[in-house]
Parts: structure tokens; sequence; C-alpha cells
């Protein structure tokens, strides 16, 4: 498989060189126009030119868009999908098995003698649901307070992954809320969710400093605007991490839903 795609690499490597991920997300660039500058088009309402700012940027998420459309329609992207789906076929059938008849019904699983669920028995394994969750959220925690030691000083990657293990654990302590006390868990979820969309702001402020430069390289028209939006987002940012220390110091204090 591993030769199978270094050979296709190689023989797209020039459209590959095409692409740059960084700055060829549509995603990111409309990001850009509908969220970042719009925040700062509400901040700023007597500047004039952050909506044309933002119709290119949402003209360059289009433009992307149809380059990614065109890549998916085309013939070679079809005989790709093709490939990697025999493949697939072929792997999975070389490696079947037949299923034991009466799987799933032996003893010990939670069935009793006459079909019916033996309660000491889901009793039980709903006991060990409860600690393995314990165990799942106290490694994402364990994690996310060793990743936010330097969160003053981080880059925006390491926001970045703050970010992702903030998201993991809030998901994790709603997804396993019927475990522990209601009370514990709103306001410890609470604490992340405000860390999480401090932690997103300012990614996406990142995002917009290595986008907007592109702008007014290619529409010079477009550079005072990009030095406003530039300049806006810079000292936002400073602010905001301020902000997102005591975020993350009120959260480092909370107590965890499994412990409390």
């Amino acid at each position: 498989m591993r030769g199978f795609a270094l050979n296709r690499c190689s023989q797209n490597n020039s459209s590959t060189r095409k692409s740059d991920f960084k700055t060829k997300s549509p995603g990111d660039w409309e990001v850009l126009a509908e969220e970042t500058l719009a925040k700062l088009a509400l901040a700023c309402p007597e500047y004039e030119g952050l909506e044309t700012l933002a119709a290119q940027a949402l003209s360059e998420a289009a433009t992307r868009r149809k380059v990614a459309k065109e890549a998916i329609e085309s013939e070679r992207y079809a005989r790709l999908f093709l490939s990697l789906g025999a493949w697939k076929q072929a792997w999975t059938s070389s490696r079947s098995t037949r299923t034991p008849l009466g799987w799933g019904r032996r003893q010990g699983d939670g069935i009793g003698s006459q079909g019916a669920p033996d309660s000491q028995a889901n009793s039980a394994q709903w006991s060990q649901v409860g600690e393995w969750a314990d165990h799942l959220l106290a490694r994402l925690w364990k994690k996310l307070l060793a990743s936010g030691k330097s969160l003053g000083q981080a880059t925006p990657e390491q926001r970045h992954r703050v970010r992702i293990l903030t998201k993991r654990l809030r998901y994790g302590c709603e997804f396993f809320e019927s475990l522990h006390a209601p009370n514990s868990t709103k306001k410890f979820v609470t604490h992340l969710k405000a860390l999480q969309e401090d932690l997103g702001w300012l990614n996406d402020a990142a995002v917009a400093e290595g986008l907007l430069p592109s702008l007014g390289r290619s529409h010079p028209r477009l550079a005072p605007h990009v030095g406003f939006a530039l300049g806006w987002l810079r000292g936002r940012a400073h602010q905001d991490r301020r902000r997102l220390m005591k975020q993350w110091r009120r959260l480092a204090k909370s107590v965890p839903p499994w412990i409390s």
C-alpha cells in the first residue's frame, strides 16, 4: 500500500506543487470573512474597506472550492478512488473470518440462563464503564494541564493543541454527564467552554495573520485595509491573551466532576 501511495504521489507531483494547505483551505478564508473580519467590522464600524476585504476573502474561498470540485470530479481522482476501494476489498477478504455461532451469548456476558438480562452482571458492567470513563477523563485532564503550563508564552500551534485537548475533554464530560453530579459537571464544562472560545478566537486571529498578507500582495489596492486589519488583530490578540490566562487559571483550580 505504501508503494502504491508513493507511486501515486510521484505521478501527481505537478498537481501537489500547486497546493498549499495553509493558504488554500476554503474554510479558512470563509472564517476570515464571515467571523474574524465580521468581528472587526463590529468593533470599528466607522472604518470603510472591511467589506471589500471580506468580499475578496470569500472570492478566494470560492476559487479554491472550484479547484477542489474539479479535482474530485476528475478522471484521475476516480481512478485513485476505485483503486483504493479495490485494495480495501482485497485486504478485507483476506482477513475475514467466520463468526462463531452464538457469539455474544456466552456465560458472563450479562445474559441470564433464560435469555433475560442478569441484573448483577449489568450492575458490574456499569461499574466498569464508570471506572473506564473516569480513567479516560482523568488522562485527558492530565494532558491538558501539562500542555497548558506555558500557555502564556505558547505559539499558535501549541495553543491549537491545548484547544483540541480542551474540546475533547469538554465533549467527554458532556457524554458521561449521567455518571457524575450534574452541578459539578455543568460548572466544569462552563470553564472548558470559556477557555475553548478564547483559544478559538486566538486561533482565528493567527490564521488571519497568515492569510491577509497574501491579499495585500495579490491585490495592492487592498493593502491599506490589510494593514489596518492586521494592526487591530494583533492589538486585540495581545489583550485577549491576558484574558485567556485568567480563564486558564480558573479552570486549573476547578474540581473535575469525576473527583467531586
